[in-house]
């Protein structure tokens, strides 16, 4: 569905208000830990209902720290359902940060671009850093087409590596939906 065109003094109605003015939106309040686990399940808090026959512009920003253990990576995907397409784009530092501070990587080493098609059940290979105490971040974009039913969007998230250490994804999160059509 092409998005409404309205004529001067028109009214315009709280549907279309809700349905294309407003984006849809989750967030996370609070940290959430996972240890021991390589398998991707959906995160509590980032979880759109995404109503069927639209397309989203979708924008998902994640904050996660390893702790003090090397070879914890974050592992990320999102969940798909029958009649949706669309692509995605993450970029991540594949080396994580090496520097004293976070989000200072190695001279020379070049942020990762990566990107997929979300039909085929938006898994992606993990975003590997190293375990060092410091906060980490991935921004994913992308086109979700959804021509089937309606569902549920949410990030399905792991460690990359099993470790009994927690990989934490932090409050601050968030995953915004903007109607495009």
């Amino acid at each position: 569905m092409a998005p409404p065109v309205y004529s001067v003094g028109q009214v315009v109605g709280a549907a279309d208000v809700n349905s294309w003015f407003l984006p849809l939106a989750a967030y996370k309040a609070g940290i959430t830990n996972r240890s021991n686990t390589t398998s991707r399940t959906a995160d509590p808090d980032l979880a759109l209902a995404i109503p069927a026959g639209t397309v989203y512009a979708i924008t998902c920003y994640l904050s996660y720290s390893t702790g003090a253990t090397s070879g914890i990576g974050l592992a990320f995907g999102f969940t798909s359902w029958s009649g949706v397409s669309g692509h995605w784009g993450a970029a991540y530092r594949v080396s994580g940060d090496a520097a004293s501070a976070s989000n200072a990587g190695n001279s020379g080493t070049p942020d990762f671009l990566w990107t997929d098609f979300a039909g085929s059940g938006g898994q992606w290979g993990a975003a590997a850093t190293p375990g060092d105490s410091k906060y980490h971040a991935v921004l994913i974009q992308g086109t979700f087409i959804n021509g089937g039913a309606a569902g549920t969007l949410s990030v399905n998230w792991a460690q990359d590596s099993s470790n009994a250490t927690n990989l934490g994804l932090s409050a601050g999160c968030n995953l915004i939906a903007r109607r495009i059509n």
